[in-house]
């Protein structure tokens, strides 16, 4: 879906605790196999399910507590980290679940260049390789439901990640989807699918996908009769606080107590 390896720019002024510098890592990586040790290392503790994933619970609420669970999915060149600063800014009353699973394989952005991870290849995106994505995410995503107590399930995405949450979230049962940045994947759309609700934003600036792949996306949902709460901005291929204020008033409106 993206031309060039852009991780999610999140625009915030909200301070927050510091953090251990792994972008830097992440963006310069010193070999092909120095990265591939230090994201295994990073995901190491949650690996038993079908994709490797962090978990965050910004209410600190009991992990044993049924709770809305939001599983957000980072873009192509990104990996589980990428988006984990979300899970606090989209947090809303009684407290939600945020699982953020990883791509399954790298990203090979020239030979023997490789960094990040991805959800699909090419642009249009390759169909076998989204499928295999979108059968690895409907697994994924039982053994989720069967692990953590979920009272709503909510897809979420950026870019690539937002055509994953639409391209799963249209076949199986989930309160809502998400979708930043990202577009519909139209070739294989299913035949009978149960409205539900949508929030799509886009940047008008956007040049890595474009905007006309969100205005789409909103187009073919409509028509198929599901309520999408829509935004642009006008940003580039990155997220912006008003963003996430919109996306935390649609999370506050479906789930909020």
């Amino acid at each position: 879906m993206e031309r060039r390896p852009l991780r999610a720019s999140v625009l915030v002024t909200t301070r927050r605790p510091k953090r251990p510098p792994l972008h830097r890592a992440l963006r310069h990586p010193p070999s092909i196999s120095a990265f591939c040790f230090l994201i295994s290392a990073l995901l190491a503790r949650v690996t038993e399910l079908t994709l490797r994933y962090l978990i965050d619970v910004p209410s600190k609420c009991p992990d044993t507590e049924p709770m809305p669970t939001i599983i957000l999915m980072h873009g192509r060149g990104a990996d589980a980290h990428d988006l984990l600063d979300l899970a606090p800014m989209l947090d809303v009353a009684p407290g939600c679940r945020f699982i953020l699973p990883n791509a399954p394989r790298a990203w090979e952005a020239a030979p023997g260049m490789r960094f990040g991870f991805t959800w699909f290849d090419g642009w249009p995106p390759e169909s076998e390789s989204v499928a295999a994505s979108r059968e690895a995410l409907l697994k994924f995503i039982d053994e989720v439901k069967e692990r953590y107590p979920t009272s709503a399930l909510i897809l979420a995405g950026f870019s690539q990640g937002a055509m994953m949450a639409l391209e799963v979230g249209l076949r199986t049962e989930v309160a809502a989807i998400i979708a930043m940045s990202g577009g519909l994947y139209e070739p294989h759309l299913p035949e009978k699918t149960s409205p539900r609700p949508v929030f799509i934003a886009h940047g008008t600036m956007d040049d890595v996908v474009s905007v006309s792949y969100g205005r789409r996306a909103r187009l073919v949902l409509e028509e198929l009769r599901f309520d999408v709460d829509y935004h642009e901005y006008p940003m580039g291929h990155q997220i912006v606080v008003e963003e996430i204020e919109a996306v935390r008033a649609f999370l506050t409106r479906l789930i909020g107590s």
